[in-house]
Order: C-alpha cells, then structure tokens, then sequence
C-alpha cells in the first residue's frame, strides 16, 4: 500500500521509469522480486498495470530468460498474478504469452530445454486458465495444442496444477471445435477413470472438478447452443474478483499521500523530521517483511532480499517524508 501510495516506482508520475528499471540488468532482477510482491495484492496490481508499459517489459524477459532461472521465476510470479486483470490479459494475449506458456508446459520450443520445474507449471497453468477465459485466448488455446498439454497434466500429482488443469479446459469446452475434438481424443473416458479413481480416495474436490467438465464436454443441445453464445465472450467483463472494490481506491490513495505529507511537513516544521522518517520506515519494513514471508514465502527465500528492497526504496520514501 505505501508503495502505491508515494508512487516509489513513479508509475503515476514518469511512466517510463520501470521499463528503465527492468531494462537495467543490475536492478531488474531486484525489481522483478518487487513488482511480484506488490502483485500479490490488489492495490498493487491496480498500481502496477495503471502502466501496461511494464507488463510489456516483463513479457520480454519472461519470454528471454532461461527456464526456472532467477529472472524467470521471478517474472512468472508477477505476469500470473497480473494475468487475473482484463487489460493485462489481453496485452499478454497479443504479445504471445499463450503460445509461450503452452510451450513451456508441454515441454515444446526453442527456449525450452529440460523439464520445467514445479513452480514453472503452477504458475505457468494458473496463468493460461487465466488468460483462456478471454475470447482470444479461447481462440490461440484452441489453435494450439492445449488439448495434449492439458491431457498430459491432468493427473499430476501437485493438487493445484490439476485444478488450473481443470479450470483451463472448463473454460475451452464452452468452443464446440474444442469440445468436438475432446471427444475424439477419448477425454470423456480419460474422465470417468480420472472421476472413479478420485471417489475411491475420498478426493472430493477433484471428483467435483471432473464432475463439472463431463457436465461441460456433454452438455443437452439447447445448453450446448447458450454456452457457446456466452462462451464466445467469457472472460470479457471478468476483472479481478476485487476490481470493483478497488474502484474507489485511487481517490482514496491519493488523499492518503496528501495526508501524509501534511503530517511529514508538520512534523518536520517542530524539528521531529528525523523521528518522523523512522517511525514510517520501521512500518514500510514491517509490512514488507509480513509480505515476503506470509505471502510469498518460498519464493523469496533468498538471503538478503527484504534488505535489498528495503535499501531501494528508502531513497524513494524520503522524497515525501
């Protein structure tokens, strides 16, 4: 909040600010470990993509980096947790992350070389359910061969990438070319196995999940026909699921920096300044530190990361303390 708040990384007041940080190869990997902190919540994806400039150059370095490198994990945290917004998606759309991102789970392309890791399959299949609930993205899924992918990972052992399994091909059987090429490819059978197996281990969730897609692969005609119809534009008014909570919220951001600087400035005018800008950078170092932890624990495991973060931004705070 306190960083969306003083705009620290001038995406309000010099938009070409970021695309310079993470063009920087001395501070692009700090401010990718940045940007996907702040991605973890809402006010700071409403921050972050106010400059689609950004998501521009994430995608680029996604896509250049090695698989599972440093850079890389760190840009496919932030580009899945933008990927729940409408804007985000459909830039990412454009530029070639589906294809990107169906290459790296079927292990297919030129930049991919080995086994991707786990984190690069649970955050590679969250983002492409997010970005399959776009008519475009339905569109590139369906060019490609998500159908393979999908069926290849269906039954992968880490709980959460069968569910972005499933809820990616929930969203592609609502395409009738789609659905018609599932049942050839035997989906309903590989179904039904999937579903028995999941009743006999008492997985209830996943016996749901495969209770759903049969429902979606077969659905009565008339429903078929209205499914398609709204399927063609799923996804088009689907912002992140607090979007509409945080309409308000910019407003509300910039009283709060007004604020806080009113409070800077009494502060300093009684010679209280200096006890003014620790109190605030203990908070900033409290909050951030609840973040990285809570939040976004293992992937921010590496010594010394809060401390580089904290070092970066100091600077930044002092221009409104």
């Amino acid at each position: 909040v306190a960083v969306a708040c003083f705009d620290v990384l001038g995406v309000r007041a010099r938009p070409g600010a970021l695309p310079e940080l993470l063009a920087d190869p001395s501070l692009a990997e700090l401010t990718l470990g940045m940007l996907a902190v702040l991605a973890c919540e809402a006010v700071g994806r409403t921050y972050i993509v106010a400059n689609l400039a950004c998501v521009e150059s994430v995608v680029e370095i996604l896509k250049a980096q090695q698989l599972d490198s440093s850079l890389h994990i760190q840009a496919l945290a932030a580009m899945q947790r933008l990927s729940l917004r409408r804007a985000p998606q459909d830039r990412m759309i454009e530029l070639g992350l589906v294809e990107w991102v169906i290459g790296v789970l079927g292990w297919q392309g030129e930049a991919i070389q080995g086994m991707p890791s786990e984190f690069s399959l649970e955050f590679g299949s969250a983002m492409l359910m997010n970005l399959a609930l776009r008519t475009s993205g339905k569109r590139k899924c369906a060019e490609l061969d998500a159908l393979t992918v999908s069926l290849n990972l269906m039954e992968h052992w880490n709980p959460q990438i069968r569910t972005h399994i499933n809820g990616t091909l929930y969203s592609l059987l609502t395409v009738p070319s789609f659905r018609a090429q599932a049942r050839r490819a035997g989906l309903e059978q590989i179904l039904k196995s999937i579903h028995a197996q999941a009743a006999s281990l008492g997985d209830e969730i996943s016996r749901r999940q495969i209770e759903y897609l049969l429902e979606q692969l077969s659905p009565p005609e008339a429903e078929a026909t209205a499914a398609a119809a709204d399927g063609a534009e799923s996804g088009e008014d689907d912002e992140d699921d607090d979007d509409e909570a945080m309409e308000g919220r910019v407003p509300e951001d910039a009283a709060c920096a007004d604020g806080l600087r009113r409070v800077a400035q009494d502060m300093q005018s009684i010679g209280l300044g200096s006890a003014w800008r620790d109190l605030v950078m203990r908070f900033v170092v409290e909050e951030l530190a609840d973040y990285v932890v809570q939040r976004c624990g293992s992937e921010y495991e590496a010594v010394g990361l809060l401390d580089r973060l904290m070092a970066w931004l100091y600077s930044s705070l002092l221009r409104w303390l």
